[in-house]
């Protein structure tokens, strides 16, 4: 999930780091084969968000957390060792990812089989396994709340997979470091407080939250595998499982960044991370326009639905505790990114969703989407001081600001800024892009692709912005040596709205030309 971006460590400095904390621990030091072990799942071609950029940020605490943590929970001492179990549970939560990986590295289902069976997307937890290894199976059992012999369906419908075999073979290594059982557990339950999109507490009921409910476990596994844990230090444990898991999904509140924009830029960069995960196409230079229209669709589908289903929540707490963050300011962050993202993201859809329509219509449908677009920008006016930004609302201007100058990042599929969303945004205002967003919906859909309609639609919101989007492309077109397809561009135009020529000069006649075009 996505986090804090701030500080990058080198592979060496990171093997360092969990070493030490594992000698802090009174654990052994860590070997390169151990380390090289949770590093293979990170590795995996597959990764492009959750791989080794993700663990070498995630996996240590700096001096300023350790010292706030402790503040916050009235303890530093404990604070400290805390950090150094939260550095080995970080170092570890996301080793598997099933359903990026196609399953797990042969190094860490080595590991694996001795807790569970392995067949194909399937795992099963053993009855049995060997004397050695019951503690750790026990103590994962208890804090995952889960039952031996039970079988685990795929991750993308069980939410706790990925975690729960992550955190064996953490716990495996730190077994084999020589580790206390009560360690062992409190890493157990900082990675199982990192499963993402749980349901919302009733903060009237706080038993009912989240992290209320590992306390429980933690302390049933305390009690009956007599871990030595006494109540303050299962308090302590559950809010170093919280402080983790906030600073796992610090991104969905755009990383806490000083203004909304750049909060804005913070989401849609690890969002354009997570991308190419799902989608091998996008690990790639070359793909379609409609291919294009279909992610940012379905990008604009996990915030706007997901993420705002009122039974889940991105940030949670723990008697009072979020992460060291007040709650209500990461879930206003967390919501206010959200609609941010929303507009961006409509934005973003409907003016690929233009390219796509105007490329299958001149027979284009199969070229690259930078072969059609990319330039586009230099043919566009200059309207850095449009008449309708200032009267946008908060979430306008702020979508159309990481529209016009970046997220910051240069995925190999996109680039960071989108020219002709924001002409269209400024130009067109919040109101229209929506509609255009709207007809998108109505007109392409994956069984039936009306694109005229939607060209029709397009003409009718735009009114004489149209001709520039489409003008510019066609410029692009002429520049990439496809004169004709520039050529091809105009005559489409024209066909869909005969009567072009007059609102060149009168805005107004687009109406009579567009009903004109759908009788």
């Amino acid at each position: 999930m996505m986090q804090n971006t701030s500080t990058l460590l080198s592979e060496t400095a990171l093997h360092n780091i969990v070493s030490m904390s594992s000698e802090a621990l009174g654990g052994d030091p860590i070997t390169q084969a151990q380390f090289n072990l949770l590093a293979s799942g990170y590795k995996s071609i597959s990764r492009n968000y959750h791989g080794e950029k993700h663990l070498k940020q995630m996996a240590f605490t700096t001096e300023e957390e350790i010292e706030k943590f402790g503040n916050d929970i009235g303890d530093r001492k404990a604070a400290r060792k805390l950090s150094k179990l939260i550095n080995l549970g970080l170092w570890g939560h996301d080793a598997v990812y099933t359903q990026v990986d196609g399953g797990v590295s042969p190094e860490i289902a080595k590991v694996l089989e001795k807790y569970v069976t392995v067949n194909g997307s399937v795992y099963t937890l053993r009855e049995n396994v060997d004397a050695k290894d019951k503690s750790v199976f026990d103590i994962a059992l208890k804090i995952f709340n889960l039952e031996s012999g039970k079988t685990l369906l795929p991750a993308i419908k069980q939410a706790q997979v990925n975690e729960f075999l992550s955190a064996l073979v953490t716990m495996d290594v730190m077994k084999d470091l020589g580790h206390s059982p009560a360690s062992i557990a409190i890493v157990a339950g900082i990675t199982e407080g990192t499963i993402p999109f749980r349901g919302k507490e009733d903060l009237d009921k706080p038993e009912t939250g989240h992290f209320y409910k590992l306390a429980g476990r933690l302390a049933n596994a305390n009690r009956e595998l007599n871990l030595g844990l006494s109540n303050v230090e299962i308090d302590q444990a559950i809010k170093a499982a919280v402080f983790a898991a906030t600073k796992d999904v610090l991104g969905f509140a755009g990383n806490l960044a000083s203004n909304r924009a750049d909060r804005l830029r913070e989401y849609t960069k690890g969002t354009w991370e997570l991308m190419p995960e799902s989608d091998a196409l996008l690990r790639g230079e070359e793909i379609r326009p409609d291919q294009y229209r279909q992610k940012m669709a379905g990008n604009h589908y996990f915030p706007t639905i997901i993420l705002a289903d009122p039974k889940k929540e991105v940030f949670h707490e723990y008697k009072g505790y979020s992460g060291g963050v007040e709650l209500a300011t990461l879930r206003r962050f967390e919501q206010e990114v959200r609609a941010d993202n929303d507009l961006y993201l409509q934005a973003k859809t409907a003016s690929a969703a233009l390219v796509e329509a105007i490329a299958n219509q001149i027979g284009a449908g199969n070229s690259t989407l930078t072969d059609i677009v990319k330039g586009a920008g230099k043919y566009l006016p200059d309207i850095s001081k449009s008449r309708r930004e200032e009267s946008l609302r908060l979430e306008a201007r702020t979508a159309l600001e990481v529209l016009k100058f970046g997220r910051g990042d240069n995925p190999a599929f996109d680039i960071t800024t989108s020219p002709v969303g924001a002409y269209i945004f400024e130009t067109l205002g919040e109101e229209k892009v929506k509609q255009l967003f709207a007809s998108v919906s109505k007109n392409i859909k994956p069984d039936a692709k009306n694109y005229k309609d939607f060209l029709v639609d397009a003409i009718g919101i735009m009114g004489r912005d149209f001709d520039t989007v489409a003008g510019a492309w066609a410029s692009v077109a002429n520049d990439r040596g496809y004169p004709m397809r520039a050529k091809l561009i105009s005559a489409l135009v024209d066909e869909i709205v005969p009567n072009r020529a007059q609102y060149q000069s009168a805005e107004p006649a687009i109406e009579q030309s567009v009903a004109v075009a759908k009788a």
